[in-house]
């Protein structure tokens, strides 16, 4: 069971991990690939 959990944990940390990056990749490089303005504006918000 103990085992369990921190496999779920663990998971979760990588989801939170890749979430904030997905994010902060969308603000670096939104602009350079030609995205509209309000998805790199408010798309890293969002995430």
């Amino acid at each position: 069971m103990q085992r369990k959990l921190t496999r779920g944990r663990l998971l979760l940390f990588v989801a939170l991990l890749m979430t904030i990056a997905s994010g902060l990749a969308l603000r670096h490089y939104g602009y350079a690939i030609n995205l509209p303005f309000a998805v790199v504006k408010y798309g890293d918000s969002l995430l």
